[in-house]
């Protein structure tokens, strides 16, 4: 077996971040937040933490990032989490058509290599910084106000995203510049 939720229960320990373990074996870790807000309006996100195919496979995310169902925006969402995927070399946004969940996460497989708490804290600490990172981006992306202002991006990384907007949609008056 590559690792086991004791081994990460035991590096959540180390470090003192508190944690809860689901039935199922899951651990769940509530990290306080600046500009990311849950789907309660709290400055705070759960991150879920599973082990998946005998502990060869990690999966470390945020479930109900963000949600957006059905808008006009959706297209302008998905684009914008396609985006962020694209910036990041780790995080990724999965989309659920049946309810609108848009997950932050970040999966690698472990195979027969032990997981190293180096390995890990990355992983963890990542998924953080780039939920907080992105956070306004994605939310100005399900209201339909996206501009290079209130983004949250760099004034190149915009300019960049509104270039694909429009080479995709080949209309952009779902996004202001």
């Amino acid at each position: 077996m590559a690792t086991t939720y004791e081994t990460i229960c035991g590096f959540l320990e180390k470090r003192e971040i508190h944690f809860e373990r689901h039935e199922d074996g899951a651990i769940l870790v509530h990290y306080n937040t600046e500009k990311y807000r849950d789907p309660q309006g709290e400055a705070n996100v759960l991150i879920a933490i599973q082990l998946e195919n005998d502990g060869r496979f990690l999966k470390i995310f945020v479930p109900n990032a963000f949600s957006y169902h059905e808008g006009p925006y959706k297209a302008v969402v998905l684009q914008a989490a396609l985006f962020v995927n694209f910036q990041s070399k780790m995080l990724q946004f999965e989309y659920d058509p049946r309810d609108g969940e848009i997950r932050a996460m970040v999966e690698f497989p472990l195979a027969d290599s032990p997981l190293t708490e180096e390995q890990f804290f990355r992983a963890f600490h990542g998924l953080c910084l780039l939920v907080e990172e992105y956070s306004p981006f994605m939310h100005h992306a399900m209201h339909g106000t996206l501009d290079a202002a209130s983004s949250g991006l760099d004034k190149e990384t915009f300019a960049q995203f509104m270039r694909l907007m429009r080479t995709e949609a080949g209309d952009d008056s779902q996004v202001c510049d």
